[in-house]
Protein backbone atom coordinates (compact mmCIF):
# COMPACT_ATOMS: atom_id res chain seq x y z
CA UNK A 1 0.00 0.00 0.00
CA UNK A 2 2.79 2.43 0.85
CA UNK A 3 4.57 1.69 -2.45
CA UNK A 4 1.63 3.22 -4.36
CA UNK A 5 1.71 6.52 -2.48
CA UNK A 6 4.66 7.98 -4.48
CA UNK A 7 2.87 7.17 -7.76
CA UNK A 8 -0.30 8.90 -6.57
CA UNK A 9 1.70 11.95 -5.48
CA UNK A 10 3.46 12.03 -8.86
CA UNK A 11 0.11 11.84 -10.71
CA UNK A 12 -1.32 14.72 -8.66
CA UNK A 13 1.83 16.79 -9.29
CA UNK A 14 1.67 16.19 -13.05
CA UNK A 15 -2.03 17.08 -13.22
CA UNK A 16 -1.44 20.18 -11.08
CA UNK A 17 1.36 21.49 -13.33
CA UNK A 18 -0.25 20.58 -16.66
CA UNK A 19 -4.04 20.30 -16.36
CA UNK A 20 -5.86 18.74 -19.29
CA UNK A 21 -8.53 20.71 -21.08
CA UNK A 22 -11.79 19.56 -19.61
CA UNK A 23 -15.27 20.03 -20.96
CA UNK A 24 -17.86 22.28 -19.39
CA UNK A 25 -19.96 19.37 -18.08
CA UNK A 26 -19.24 17.55 -14.86
CA UNK A 27 -20.43 14.66 -12.73
CA UNK A 28 -19.77 15.18 -9.06
CA UNK A 29 -20.34 13.59 -5.72
CA UNK A 30 -20.12 15.15 -2.30
CA UNK A 31 -20.25 14.08 1.31
CA UNK A 32 -21.37 16.66 3.82
CA UNK A 33 -22.28 17.28 7.43
CA UNK A 34 -25.88 18.45 7.59
CA UNK A 35 -26.80 20.11 10.88
CA UNK A 36 -30.39 18.79 10.70
CA UNK A 37 -29.55 15.08 10.48
CA UNK A 38 -25.73 14.76 10.70
CA UNK A 39 -24.88 13.45 7.20
CA UNK A 40 -25.80 13.89 3.54
CA UNK A 41 -24.56 12.52 0.24
CA UNK A 42 -25.31 14.00 -3.15
CA UNK A 43 -24.57 13.16 -6.76
CA UNK A 44 -25.05 15.87 -9.38
CA UNK A 45 -24.69 16.51 -13.08
CA UNK A 46 -23.91 20.11 -13.79
CA UNK A 47 -22.38 22.77 -16.00
CA UNK A 48 -21.80 25.76 -13.71
CA UNK A 49 -18.31 26.85 -12.63
CA UNK A 50 -15.91 29.81 -12.72
CA UNK A 51 -12.25 28.98 -13.34
CA UNK A 52 -9.55 31.18 -11.80
CA UNK A 53 -6.21 29.75 -13.01
CA UNK A 54 -5.84 26.42 -11.18
CA UNK A 55 -8.69 27.21 -8.75
CA UNK A 56 -12.43 27.53 -9.21
CA UNK A 57 -15.46 28.88 -7.38
CA UNK A 58 -19.02 27.69 -7.80
CA UNK A 59 -22.55 28.27 -6.66
CA UNK A 60 -25.59 26.04 -6.80
CA UNK A 61 -29.25 26.31 -5.91
CA UNK A 62 -32.17 23.99 -6.42
CA UNK A 63 -34.29 21.24 -4.97
CA UNK A 64 -33.25 18.07 -3.17
CA UNK A 65 -35.64 15.12 -3.15
CA UNK A 66 -36.00 13.08 0.07
CA UNK A 67 -37.93 9.84 -0.22
CA UNK A 68 -37.94 8.99 3.48
CA UNK A 69 -39.11 12.28 5.06
CA UNK A 70 -41.63 15.06 4.82
CA UNK A 71 -41.41 17.43 3.07
CA UNK A 72 -40.09 15.42 0.15
CA UNK A 73 -38.78 18.45 -1.78
CA UNK A 74 -36.38 20.75 0.07
CA UNK A 75 -34.58 23.89 -1.11
CA UNK A 76 -30.78 24.11 -0.99
CA UNK A 77 -28.19 26.72 -1.89
CA UNK A 78 -24.43 26.16 -1.64
CA UNK A 79 -21.22 27.82 -2.64
CA UNK A 80 -17.69 26.56 -2.66
CA UNK A 81 -14.35 26.40 -4.30
CA UNK A 82 -11.41 24.14 -4.92
CA UNK A 83 -8.56 23.04 -7.12
CA UNK A 84 -9.04 22.31 -10.81
CA UNK A 85 -6.67 19.49 -11.84
CA UNK A 86 -8.03 19.26 -15.40
CA UNK A 87 -10.39 16.32 -15.61
CA UNK A 88 -10.69 16.08 -11.80
CA UNK A 89 -11.75 18.89 -9.44
CA UNK A 90 -11.44 18.70 -5.65
CA UNK A 91 -13.24 21.20 -3.47
CA UNK A 92 -15.20 22.18 -0.40
CA UNK A 93 -18.66 23.68 -0.07
CA UNK A 94 -20.92 25.27 2.48
CA UNK A 95 -24.53 26.34 2.32
CA UNK A 96 -28.12 25.91 3.40
CA UNK A 97 -30.37 22.86 3.12
CA UNK A 98 -33.95 23.27 4.39
CA UNK A 99 -33.60 23.89 8.15
CA UNK A 100 -29.86 23.49 8.57
CA UNK A 101 -26.37 24.25 7.44
CA UNK A 102 -24.43 22.04 5.03
CA UNK A 103 -20.61 21.70 5.10
CA UNK A 104 -18.77 19.21 2.94
CA UNK A 105 -16.22 18.04 0.40
CA UNK A 106 -16.75 17.47 -3.33
CA UNK A 107 -15.01 15.58 -6.11
CA UNK A 108 -15.98 16.23 -9.76
CA UNK A 109 -15.09 14.62 -13.07
CA UNK A 110 -15.29 16.72 -16.24
CA UNK A 111 -16.27 15.59 -19.71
Amino acid sequence: MFRRAPWAALLVAVLWMNPARAGGNEVSGSVAYWTESSAAFSATLGKFRFPIATFYIEGQAGAWLFFSRDPIVRFHATGGGGVDLGVVRLGVEAGYLHNGGLFGARVSFSF
